[in-house]
């Protein structure tokens, strides 16, 4: 996931971190209480100008995030310390410092908290984490840059140039997995990795195509000019075969890796070019999660990941909220009339009455689901086992979910 954009409102995809535009102005209110936080913090740090100056220009995260120029100058003071000696790792503790402290100022210790305190407490929490990997990404373009492969801003700004011209393109994405892995590798070999798989997927395109890095292994290709949707299927077809074989390395040695290709068009399957980077990659998870090389995007792809994504917001604003509810549904036996067992339901009243059932991505919240029903289970099997002893009819239970 990028959390990185080249339009006019910002650097920052705030809609990666599902921040819309009411969420930022509502992050205001909570200024005073994240400016006390930070200041708090001034009397720990060394007499250092170059970071005290970072903190107060910080000090206006709440108010300011959604400012362009704001951005800039803060990562640039970002990327500055770093410069000065001082480690990202430091730079991320402290921050989670900044929203441990306004989580006790506005939620520890208190019997009843609102929910308006919560969802702002939320949203603090997710612009910050925005904030911060904005900041390590656009460290991550500058070094890709210096060491001459674009990364993903470069491949954006090229997509909007097409676009103001006219011109159809094709976009890939590729990502690219070694069978066994990289942590046997050398260091030297890790290093020249990325240009060596870049300069070998070159080779199999057109002078006129670009490729670029993009993010966890993964690899952007733009295709000016594509006329039909046998081009960047050709271009696929000719990529996974190179990888498909033995990969040389700096060192001498060489490995298999494992290439998953995604594929869309603009303006077929996207109006912009986040729009376009967001449906190849849909369609690369969709080819990985069916085993295969190869997809292109399908509108019904985009349409069940945002089902997905307001399903698991649902559950977890349920979860947050306490509003999960446990049923003991009978079951009746329509011939004799007799209760011949029972179902657990846990129910959540969603703002849409649709049913809401994690997938994947909502496995660690599923998991809290399954803890609680677990429970109820196993106090109504011992029920069911004293009964039994007692000669007593019991009848089966069933368990299940329930939006």
């Amino acid at each position: 996931m990028t959390t990185i954009s080249d339009d006019d409102g910002g650097y920052i995809d705030f809609s990666a971190f599902e921040l819309n535009a009411e969420d930022l102005v509502s992050l205001a209110s909570l200024s005073g209480i994240w400016r006390m936080a930070v200041r708090e913090m001034r009397p720990t740090m060394a007499n250092d100008p170059i970071l005290l100056d970072f903190l107060t220009l910080t000090e206006d995260l709440p108010s300011s995030l959604a400012d362009r120029d704001w951005q800039q100058h803060w990562v640039r003071d970002w990327q500055g310390l770093l410069g000065s000696g001082y480690a990202q790792v430091d730079l991320l503790r402290l921050f989670f410092a900044f929203v441990s402290r306004c989580e006790e100022e506005l939620i520890d210790g208190r019997e009843n908290v609102g929910r308006v305190v919560l969802a702002l407490f939320s949203c603090l929490r997710r612009s910050v984490i925005a904030a911060v990997s904005f900041a390590i990404e656009m460290g991550d373009e500058a070094r890709q840059d210096r060491d001459g492969i674009p990364g993903e801003l470069a491949a954006l700004r090229t997509l909007r140039e097409l676009l103001t011209t006219d011109r159809a393109f094709g976009l890939l994405s590729i990502s690219v997995v070694n069978r066994d892995s990289y942590t046997h590798l050398a260091a030297n070999d890790l290093q020249h990795l990325p240009a060596m798989l870049a300069t070998r997927i070159a080779d199999r395109l057109r002078p006129a195509d670009k490729v670029f890095i993009g993010r966890e292994g993964e690899w952007l290709v733009v295709l000016p000019d594509v006329l039909s949707l046998s081009q960047p299927a050709l271009a696929a077809t000719h990529i996974g075969q190179m990888l498909a074989e033995p990969l040389p390395l700096f060192s001498g040695i060489s490995i298999m890796v494992r290439a998953t290709i995604g594929a869309a068009m603009l303006p077929q399957h996207a109006s912009d070019p986040e729009g376009a980077l967001h449906a190849a990659r849909l369609a690369r998870w969709s080819a990985g999660s069916r085993q295969q090389p190869f997809a292109w995007f399908e509108a019904g792809l985009g349409e069940n990941w945002q089902l997905r994504s307001r399903q698991i917001d649902a559950l977890h604003k349920a979860l947050q909220q306490d509003a999960l509810e446990l049923y003991l549904q009978p079951q009746v036996d329509m011939l004799t009339g007799q209760c011949a067992g029972a179902e657990l339901l846990l129910r959540w009243q969603s703002s849409d009455g649709a049913d809401s059932d994690p997938d994947d991505r909502g496995k660690r919240l599923a998991c809290a689901i399954h803890r609680l029903v677990a429970a109820h289970g196993h106090a109504a099997g011992q029920r069911t086992r004293r009964r039994r002893n007692r000669h007593q009819p019991v009848g089966k239970l069933h368990c299940r979910r329930h939006g």
